[in-house]
């Protein structure tokens, strides 16, 4: 294995722990939030956290396809 590819594997490792960390942090914060504003159970925040979370993931895609759609076809 060349230093080069060490260098790689290392930097996707630490791209990945770093996205991780990342996600962890925002569905903590988002839980933390909906708690807050729900005055609910900590289950009951963490499962509309998730699943805000989950429709945004689906939804901002498919909202940046339809503008380049719409963009395209002007």
């Amino acid at each position: 294995m060349t230093n080069g590819s060490h260098d790689s594997w290392l930097m996707a490792a630490a791209m990945a722990v770093a996205t991780l960390l990342t996600a962890l942090t925002v569905v903590a914060i988002n839980v933390v939030f909906v708690h807050w504003l729900l005055s609910c159970s900590w289950i009951m925040a963490s499962a509309v956290s998730l699943l805000v979370l989950a429709i945004a993931a689906v939804a901002v895609p498919l909202a940046i396809m339809m503008i380049d759609t719409w963009r395209d076809r002007r």
